[in-house]
This record gives structure tokens, sequence and C-alpha cells, in this order.
């Protein structure tokens, strides 16, 4: 189970999609996951995504374009610790998940 999941819901983003996931997967905490919810894209964003040969992608394709659904069904599917919450148009700094990580193994937890 990977320590981060990363979720990125998209629709139409073929400009960009391609940086935002490639911010995410070169980042420097290496156990992380991407999960794109392509929400029935009607440009080329499955395409490029799916030409995106790394197992750490995870891409969920629906034919619904409903307001938060894409973040419902990916958070549906986390296995991971923590989630950031990430739109194509913000690309993630190289360290951000593993300054995220640190902040939240800090946070005590409660009962």
């Amino acid at each position: 189970m990977p320590k981060v999941s990363v979720v990125m819901p998209s629709y139409n983003h073929a400009a960009y999609v391609a940086d935002a996931v490639v911010s995410v997967l070169n980042q420097s905490e290496p156990d992380l996951e991407l999960i794109v919810v392509d929400d029935g894209s009607s440009d080329n964003t499955l395409e490029i995504l799916q030409a995106v040969k790394d197992p750490r992608l995870r891409l969920i394709p629906r034919q619904t374009r409903e307001p938060m659904q894409p973040s419902t069904a990916a958070c549906e599917k986390l296995p991971g610790n923590i989630s950031r919450s990430s739109i194509p148009m913000t690309p993630i700094t190289r360290a951000g998940l593993r300054r995220l990580w640190r902040f939240w193994t800090q946070i005590p937890m409660r009962d």
C-alpha cells in the first residue's frame, strides 16, 4: 500500500494534464500513487493519460459529467494514508508531497 495517494480529477485538460501527471510522478517521495479520474473528456485527455507507462498511475475513466463525482470515485479506491487532491492546473513541486507527508506524520492521532 502506498504511503501517499494523489487524486487528480480531469475533464478536457489535454493541454496540461501531462505536465501535472509528470509533476506528481517525479516527486522526491517514492512511495506514492496517482489516481486520475477522467470525467468523460471529449478531447484527447484520456489518450494522453493512457500513454503514460508508470505503475503508480491508476486511471479511472468515467462517462458522466457530474460535479464532485470524480473525487468521490477516486477516494473510494484510496489505499494510501494521506491524499492530496490536485487539479491539472496546479503542478506540485518536486518535494511537495514529502513535506506534506512529514507534516501529517508529526500530528498526534486521537481516538
